[in-house]
C-alpha cells in the first residue's frame, strides 16, 4: 500500500495555486466600459478676419468656443476664409463644398459711428431673417472686446471666444433673443465679467433643446436636398 503523504502535500499546494489565482482575479482592476459618445452635429465656422489678431489670443478664442460648443453636442470645423477687400463680401463656398450647417464669423473693429440697430457697448451681432430667424453672418467687434477685457482685467481671449459664441448662438437657436445666464446672457459689463468664469459658460438646457431640433431639421432638408439632386427627372 503507497503512502499517502505525497497526495495530500499535491492537493495542498494545489489549493494554494488556486486560491492565489482568485485573489490575483479580485485584486486586479476591472475596466469600465467606455461610455458611448453622444452624436454630435458638425458645423464649419468660416472666418474672415479684417484686423491683426494676436496668434494667442486667437488661439484662446477658438479653443474656448469649440469647448462650448462641444458642450452642446456642436462639433465645430474651423475655416479660413479668403482675404477680404474693403467693399468685398468674401469669398462664397461652392457647391460641393457647402457645408450643410455653416456660419460666417467676421472679426473686425467697430466702426466710429454706431449704426441704428446697435450702440456703443454692442460687442456683436448676428444677421437673421425675422420671419423664418434663419442667418449664417456673425459680426464681432474686437475693439470693444479688447477694452472690455482691459477693463475688467479678464483675458481677452477668452472674452473673445464668449463672444463669438454668444453670436453664433443666435444663429444656432433662430433668435435674437437673450437668456438670463450663460454663454447667451444679454449684459456683458465688467461687473459681469469679474464675477464670471468665461470658460464654464454653457447653454442651458432649454437653449440646448432648441438648437439641436433645428439643426437637425436643417439636415434632414440637406440630405432631401442631395437626393433631389441625384434623381434624373424625365422630360
Amino acid at each position: 500500500m503507497k503512502s499517502a503523504a505525497p497526495r495530500a502535500v499535491c492537493a495542498f499546494v494545489l489549493m494554494l495555486i488556486v486560491a492565489m489565482a482568485c485573489t490575483s482575479v479580485r485584486a486586479w482592476p476591472r475596466r469600465r466600459a467606455p461610455r458611448e459618445s453622444p452624436g454630435t452635429i458638425p458645423m464649419v465656422i468660416r472666418v474672415y478676419v479684417y484686423r491683426e489678431i494676436p496668434k494667442p489670443m486667437s488661439r484662446c478664442a477658438r479653443e474656448l468656443v469649440t469647448l462650448i460648443l462641444a458642450r452642446g453636442g456642436v462639433t465645430a470645423e474651423w475655416q479660413e476664409g479668403r482675404a477680404i477687400r474693403r467693399g468685398h463680401a468674401g469669398d462664397k463656398p461652392s457647391a460641393g463644398e457647402a457645408a450643410p450647417v455653416l456660419v460666417t464669423l467676421r472679426l473686425m473693429d467697430a466702426p466710429a459711428k454706431p449704426s441704428a440697430d446697435t450702440t456703443s457697448r454692442t460687442l456683436g451681432f448676428a444677421v437673421l431673417d425675422p420671419e423664418t430667424g434663419r442667418g449664417d453672418l456673425t459680426t464681432v467687434y474686437v475693439n470693444r472686446v479688447l477694452t472690455l477685457a482691459r477693463r475688467a482685467h479678464g483675458s481677452p481671449g477668452e472674452l473673445l471666444g464668449a463672444v463669438i459664441a454668444h453670436e453664433i448662438g443666435h444663429v444656432l437657436l433662430g433668435s435674437q433673443q437673450h437668456g438670463r445666464s450663460g454663454v447667451m446672457q444679454a449684459e456683458w459689463s465688467e461687473h459681469t465679467l469679474r464675477l464670471e468664469r468665461l470658460d464654464r459658460m454653457e447653454f442651458t438646457s432649454a437653449e440646448l433643446t432648441r438648437i439641436h431640433a433645428r439643426l437637425r431639421w436643417v439636415l434632414v432638408e440637406s440630405a432631401l436636398a442631395q437626393r433631389l439632386q441625384s434623381i434624373e427627372f424625365g422630360p
